[in-house]
């Protein structure tokens, strides 16, 4: 089970850190860096970026004490958490599935081609730690019926990790109800101090997701509840058939854009609720796993967003558990009116079809520019997209291929103002002032305190022997920024062009 999970992610062991947040996070960031009273301090109060994820970033800790900067020593350590998940999976789905359809269940789970993103993005390391002290905790109550110490303790180290992880509570609420006929009240009694945590782990979180990209007050209530809505039949939906799996599924800001696919996908959840709960005497554990997918996704659906993503894969890595032991039930109940040879038949061409599924979606993580094309050519009009493939391109150096998705993206968004100074300075190399000029202009109208563009088109204004316009220029910067060193040598040369004339 781990060794096949394994081997299906090793690929990612080469890639490097990825622009997209690895670059932020990791490379330029030097506070994980050390267990040093400073560093320490610093994890576990952050918020950096939004989330709060103390564990996690000691977990990066780790990882720079063992590997330095190395990508593969933290690629691996996401690959190892995973692998360990598939196990814990594995001995959870003993408890309810007899030993082939336990085993189904686990490889549903670990090769799914959603979890790609959580495995294979180093950033993400939140899912697979959070997913591990979740698992581990849940394996413990499967085990002893009881919220000891253990539990608590693994659901807090889960909620350190990735504060989504308060859905275990949900879990183990309807493990009671099902597998141990606990009343409800009793149910709940028992799980007051983790509900306490799980409170206090959220208010800490939605403090941080208000400095996010996101404010969480940018969407009413109804919006918020028709976003979540449509993610509970997406993920199914990518659950049952994972095609077209893009890293970045863009929410407009005018959700009339999408108002029919998002009460399609609204009135398809709604639909699946309703039929499930019709067939709750014949089929009890299918309506109680949908319950527990919905109320785990439900951190993550958009009711409290951070970012300005409609969906996410990665959002699926603890939410859709339930979906894999719901998998594993249908299966079983196919098997036994078709017969086990042709069950364990259906069953290992749909783990082969997940396995290639999946290693063709590690590949798409190799590096930024094959993950900002995958994107692009599932959305031609998603901007984040296209401008950051253009940018991934120009720092290449490959001015044509960078310049076709700066266009795209200034279309898609035309105050877009560090493309239009990228745009310039790839213009500005082909010889091409007068747009170049045009550009940089753009950049100074959307920010006119945007000191790269007023240097660039003042040293543009320079060579192009328009004087007085770049002494202007120069001028402006240097009461913009007295320090910039450029600027005043650039005027001090322009002076002495001016004598010599």
């Amino acid at each position: 089970m781990a060794g096949l999970t394994l081997l299906l992610f090793l690929p990612a062991l080469r890639f490097p850190f990825l622009n997209w947040d690895d670059k932020p996070n990791l490379i330029l960031n030097p506070h994980f860096r050390g267990f040093a009273l400073e560093n320490l301090r610093w994890m576990f109060t952050t918020h950096y970026r939004g989330p709060y994820q103390p564990l996690s970033w000691l977990s990066f800790a780790c990882d720079h004490a063992a590997w330095g900067m190395n990508p593969a020593g933290y690629h691996l350590t996401n690959i190892l958490l995973h692998a360990f998940n598939a196990a814990l999976a594995l001995l959870i789905a003993r408890r309810f599935f007899d030993r082939p359809l336990a085993i189904f269940c686990a490889l549903f789970f670990a090769l799914h081609p959603l979890r790609v993103e959580s495995v294979a993005w180093v950033t993400e390391r939140r899912d697979v730690l959070s997913g591990f002290f979740f698992l581990l905790a849940f394996y413990g109550y499967v085990r002893s019926g009881r919220t000891g110490p253990w539990i608590m303790t693994g659901f807090l180290l889960a909620l350190l990790s990735k504060a989504t992880a308060v859905g275990l509570l949900w879990a183990l609420i309807a493990f009671d109800l099902t597998a141990l006929k606990r009343p409800l009240r009793v149910s709940l009694v028992g799980k007051w101090p983790l509900a306490l945590m799980g409170l206090l782990l959220a208010c800490v979180n939605l403090r941080g997701f208000a400095t996010g990209d996101l404010a969480v007050g940018h969407y009413g209530i109804l919006e918020r509840i028709l976003i979540a809505s449509h993610g509970a039949a997406f993920y199914a939906a990518k659950t049952v058939w994972p095609a077209h799996l893009s890293p970045y599924y863009l929410l407009p800001v005018d959700l009339l854009t999408i108002a029919p696919a998002l009460a399609l996908h609204a009135a398809a959840a709604a639909a699946a609720t309703l039929i499930l709960f019709r067939l709750r005497r014949r089929w009890p554990a299918a309506l109680v796993a949908w319950i527990c997918y919905l109320l785990i996704l439900a951190p993550v659906s958009g009711l409290a967003q951070n970012g300005q993503q409609l969906a996410a894969d990665r959002y699926s890595y603890l939410s859709c558990l339930p979906l894999a032991a719901l998998a594993a039930g249908l299966l079983g109940e196919v098997t036994r009116r078709i017969g086990k040879t042709a069950g364990l038949s259906a069953a290992t061409l749909i783990v082969l079809a997940l396995c290639g599924l999946t290693l063709r979606q590690v590949a798409i993580w190799r590096d930024d520019v094959a993950l900002w094309s995958r994107a692009v050519a599932l959305s031609a009009d998603n901007f984040l997209a296209q401008s950051n493939l253009a940018t991934e391109l120009f720092t290449r150096g490959d001015d044509a291929g960078a310049l076709v998705h700066y266009e795209a993206a200034l279309r898609l968004s035309p105050r877009d103002a560090q493309g239009h100074l990228n745009v310039g300075v790839i213009y500005e190399r082909r010889g091409q002032s007068a747009l170049a000029r045009a550009h940089y202009n753009s950049v100074l109208a959307i920010e006119p305190g945007n000191l790269a563009a007023r240097n660039n088109l003042a040293v543009l204004l320079l060579k192009d022997g328009l004087w007085d316009q770049a002494a202007v220029e120069l001028e402006r910067l240097l009461r913009q920024s007295p320090d910039f060193a450029q600027a005043r040598q650039n005027l001090d040369r322009l002076r002495r062009l001016r004598v010599k004339k």
